[in-house]
């Protein structure tokens, strides 16, 4: 079976919730996953990216809150298996740690912490560009700079609680 294949079979088993499950193996993108779906980081997230919508769209607070809120929304359930998904492609094309249906896969060395948070940055940034697009008829272009800043800073505040906390799956 080619590793295409075998990416896939694994794929389809996190969209239909395997992850939440306990695993022998585990990659980063499932720690970011889970702390994504703290309580602080949600409720910081929320802060932080409110903030920048009314900012940068110059809305009144009603407007930027439901935004915010359509936006992590978005992120918390499309974001979550794509970002899980990109991860456990990462670790496929990287293929140099423990193995998964007899592929080298690549974990928890710092390279693989920082690549799969900046891949959460730039999913999440997608995603809620579209959003903005959607509710306020604003260009991608013209949002995604301080789309980039808040989820750096709301993927950020998911990096202190996974190395704070003790996540378990």
């Amino acid at each position: 079976m080619s590793n295409y294949k075998k990416f896939l079979i694994v794929a389809l088993f996190l969209i239909f919730g395997v992850s939440t499950a306990n695993a022998d193996v585990i990659w980063p993108s499932l720690y970011i996953c889970a702390g994504k779906m703290s309580l602080w980081v949600i409720i910081g997230g929320l802060i932080v990216e409110t903030g920048f919508v009314k900012y940068f769209t110059k809305e009144n607070w009603k407007k930027s809150i439901l935004v915010s809120v359509s936006m992590n929304l978005a992120t918390g359930t499309l974001g979550y298996i794509l970002i899980e998904i990109g991860g456990l492609g990462l670790a496929f094309l990287l293929e140099t740690g423990p193995t998964i249906l007899n592929i080298k896969v690549h974990c928890f060395y710092l390279s693989d912490w920082i690549v799969s948070y900046i891949f959460a940055v730039f999913i999440n940034t997608l995603i809620e560009g579209g959003i903005v697009k959607l509710m306020l008829k604003l260009k991608f272009k013209d949002t995604y700079k301080w789309l980039l800043a808040a989820n750096a800073i709301s993927i950020i505040m998911c990096a202190i609680y996974v190395a704070v906390v003790d996540i378990k799956f």
